[in-house]
């Protein structure tokens, strides 16, 4: 399996965010390659799109883009 992974920095602590953050990054993380028809080709055949924010206080979060 190959995969991209895009490694971000938040200057917030993990704990700060509002309810529902996660589910709001996956839609987003979703779309940004799940509606992009080139990106969702390479999903296809095998590929994953990860993207993990490191926190403030050191927490980490990744996900992976799942096109339906």
């Amino acid at each position: 399996m190959q995969s991209i992974e895009t490694k971000l920095t938040s200057r917030l602590a993990i704990a700060t965010l509002p309810l529902g953050w996660k589910d709001g990054k996956q839609k987003k993380l979703n779309a940004l390659y799940c509606d992009d028809p080139a990106s969702k080709d390479l999903i296809k055949r095998g590929w994953t799109f990860v993207e993990t924010t490191v926190f403030a206080d050191s927490s980490t979060f990744s996900i992976k883009a799942v096109c339906e």
